[in-house]
């Protein structure tokens, strides 16, 4: 089979869905698509083409080539938007800006000048627009930032998390996960730092109490390690 033949089968039936189908009919079939297939992304390609200052066919079309994880062309459909400062652009163009450079990151080998600086700019990115996404995203970017052994950032994400009037369940798992980034950069003072200083935004039980006895011990504050592990027994404050 010709190399060219795949290709120009595709082009056929997105031409001719063009011709026979309205516009607005297809881009609601694109809509309920949860995976993108060749022919829905060459779809859309060709109507950004056709319409290239239509900026929701250019941001459908990155959206739909990065859950294809096809970089080049999520690069292509972004391409007037990447030269531009995050914090300027609109919140969905700018995380569509962000997912493209994770799925770059994620696709440099470890332990390159490239993979670093990849990743330079993706925590430079995401401190760009932090203010502006859910706890819930905040959540998960500290943890991918974990992954990348940003442990830094990884606990700023958390204590933005901290800082809001979220739900009690993620503030939570903010805090815990805030404490591990700062344990695993090997900073138990660090880690108990924080730990104190948003301990009135957590519920007050043993399993708190247990876990900052152990901290205050690793930071070497034996003093803080015999007031936690009171509470953890129940004993009230010692006088004075």
């Amino acid at each position: 089979m010709p190399w060219w033949l795949p290709i120009a089968i595709v082009v056929s039936t997105v031409f001719s869905l063009w011709m026979l189908f309205p516009k607005s009919y297809l881009e609601q079939t694109l809509s309920a698509q949860k995976t993108p297939n060749a022919a829905s992304l060459a779809y859309l390609h060709l109507l950004v083409r056709a319409n290239p200052k239509d900026n929701t066919l250019r941001l459908k079309l990155a959206d739909m080539a990065l859950a294809a994880q096809n970089a080049s062309l999520a690069h292509s459909a972004l391409g007037p938007w990447m030269h531009s400062p995050l914090r300027g652009l609109a919140l969905p163009i700018a995380q569509a800006r962000l997912r493209l450079l994770r799925l770059e990151l994620l696709s440099t080998p470890l332990h390159t000048p490239t993979r670093d600086k990849l990743q330079q700019q993706y925590i430079h990115s995401l401190t760009q627009i932090a203010a502006h996404l859910s706890p819930l995203q905040l959540l998960n970017e500290a943890g991918f930032a974990i992954q990348l052994g940003d442990y830094a950032s990884a606990a700023c994400l958390d204590r933005r998390i901290l800082e809001t009037g979220t739900a009690s369940s993620l503030r939570l798992k903010a805090y815990q996960q805030g404490i591990d980034a700062l344990l695993a950069a090997d900073e138990p003072r660090a880690a108990l730092a924080f730990a104190r200083a948003y301990l009135n935004r957590v519920p007050r039980n043993e399993v708190l109490w247990r876990r900052l006895t152990r901290l205050a011990l690793a930071a070497n504050r034996p003093d803080l390690a015999v007031r936690y592990a009171r509470r953890l027994v129940g004993l009230p404050e010692p006088a004075g």
